[in-house]
C-alpha cells in the first residue's frame, strides 16, 4: 500500500511540475510583452495570459490538495519524526524511492524558477505602471492648460487672443 500510495505521490508531482513549467512559459510570455514600450504594450494579451495563469493555478491547487493527503496517509509509515521525503525514500523500493525523490526535486526546481520570473515580471509591472501614471499626469496637466486657454481666464482679458501685456510706450 506504501507503494502505491508512494507512486500516486509522485505522479502527482510530477503533473505539477509539468503544470509549473507551463507557468513559467507563460510567465516568460508575459516578461516579453511587459520588456516593450509603454505606449505599446499588448494588454489584451497580457490578460489572456493572466487567464491562462489563472486556470493553470486553479488546477495545481487542486492537486496539491490530493497530495497533500497522500502525504498524510504517508507521513504515518515514516515514524514519529512525520514526513519527510528522504526517510520515505529509503523505506520504498529502489526504482520507486527513485522516482518520488525525483519527482520532488523537479517540482522544487520549477517552483523556484517560476518564482524568480514572477519577481522580474512584477518589477516590470510596477515601472510600466509608473510609466501609465506618468504620462496620464502629463495628459491631465495639458488637457488643463487646453481647457484655460480656451475659457480665456489666463489672467491676460476676455478673449482668447487678446493680447496679455499693454505696452506703456505707445
Amino acid at each position: 500500500m506504501i507503494v502505491a500510495e508512494a507512486m500516486d505521490l509522485a505522479a502527482n508531482l510530477e503533473e505539477q511540475t509539468r503544470l509549473f513549467s507551463r507557468l513559467l512559459y507563460f510567465s516568460g510570455q508575459q516578461l516579453e510583452l511587459l520588456q516593450v514600450d509603454g505606449a505599446e504594450l499588448d494588454v489584451e494579451a497580457l490578460s489572456r495570459l493572466s487567464a491562462e495563469r489563472q486556470n493553470l493555478i486553479e488546477r495545481i491547487d487542486v492537486m496539491e490538495e490530493v497530495a497533500a493527503a497522500l502525504r498524510g496517509r504517508l507521513a504515518g509509515s515514516c515514524g514519529p519524526a512525520g514526513f519527510r521525503f528522504p526517510e520515505l525514500c529509503e523505506k520504498l523500493p529502489q526504482e520507486a524511492g527513485k522516482r518520488l525523490g525525483k519527482a520532488a526535486f523537479a517540482l522544487r526546481e520549477a517552483m523556484q524558477a517560476l518564482s524568480g520570473k514572477d519577481r522580474e515580471c512584477a518589477k516590470l509591472i510596477r515601472l510600466r505602471m509608473g510609466e501609465a501614471g506618468a504620462r496620464l499626469k502629463s495628459v491631465r496637466a495639458g488637457s488643463a492648460a487646453a481647457q484655460v486657454y480656451q475659457k480665456g481666464s489666463y489672467g491676460g482679458g476676455g478673449n482668447v487672443g487678446e493680447s496679455r501685456f499693454m505696452d506703456s510706450k505707445k
